[in-house]
């Protein structure tokens, strides 16, 4: 009895939620406590906690209402690449089969203590983990930016390190701090301006190419997607 009372509990709570935020997926609100966890325990200088579940949505979410998004179990796999979960965590594949790189396996073996007994195996069942794992990730990226002072602006850079690569980032502010009038503290209209990554058009993505759907990423995470988890109180 206690726990069917504890379930429908949950199924008004989110019911409730959906109704005043219809903008935030309905999965989205049974992570609140698992992204509060995490953040405390591990990544508690993060200037915007929304950021974390703003991420997810980004990651997992090709709709609101997609089964995807913010599913644990979620994957997305081509030939040269595979990723799970809420953050899509991921490996990539070079044309010959080799592994080009296995973000899982190098976090795993970086937080042996934090992220015990995690594989490739059960990773989809571990959403708990998922989430250790972005979190870890992010507060990662974030203190190698140490010396961007404004944190809405090295939050920016922090979401470009986490899609595209740390040393990416690195590497366009030192390009964007020998060009003119660019500052290499601030990423949108500055850093954003000098992407380091390929600019062929893919057929397979709308004919984007690798920098325009990176520099998307963050334009979309940090002006749309972290406003409206901010308004909502999410983590509240």
């Amino acid at each position: 009895m206690k726990h069917i009372l504890s379930m429908l509990l949950l199924t008004v709570t989110l019911s409730l939620n959906a109704w005043a935020a219809p903008d935030i997926p309905v999965k989205a609100w049974g992570f609140v406590p698992i992204i509060k966890q995490e953040v405390t325990n591990h990544f508690p200088e993060i200037p915007y906690p929304e950021y974390v579940p703003a991420l997810m949505e980004k990651e997992s979410c090709i709709t609101l209402k997609h089964s995807r998004c913010f599913s644990s179990t979620a994957q997305l796999k081509t030939d040269r690449e595979k990723g799970v979960g809420v953050g899509q965590i991921t490996i990539a594949y070079n044309k010959d089969g080799s592994v080009r790189f296995d973000k899982l396996s190098e976090m795993t073996e970086r937080y042996k203590k934090e992220l015990p007994k995690i594989n490739w195996n059960n990773i989809r069942e571990k959403p708990e983990a998922q989430v250790r794992i972005m979190v870890l990730m992010l507060r990662d990226d974030y203190r190698a930016l140490y010396n961007v002072e404004d944190e809405y602006q090295r939050t920016a850079m922090m979401d470009a390190a986490y899609n595209g690569g740390r040393g990416s980032v690195h590497k366009e502010r030192r390009i964007c701090g020998m060009a003119k009038n660019c500052d290499p503290d601030i990423w949108f209209g500055h850093v954003e301006r000098y992407c380091s990554k390929s600019k062929k058009p893919m057929p397979a993505y709308g004919n984007r190419s690798i920098c325009d759907i990176h520099r998307d990423h963050v334009k979309s995470v940090m002006k749309s997607k972290l406003p409206k988890y901010v308004r909502a109180k999410f983590l509240d």
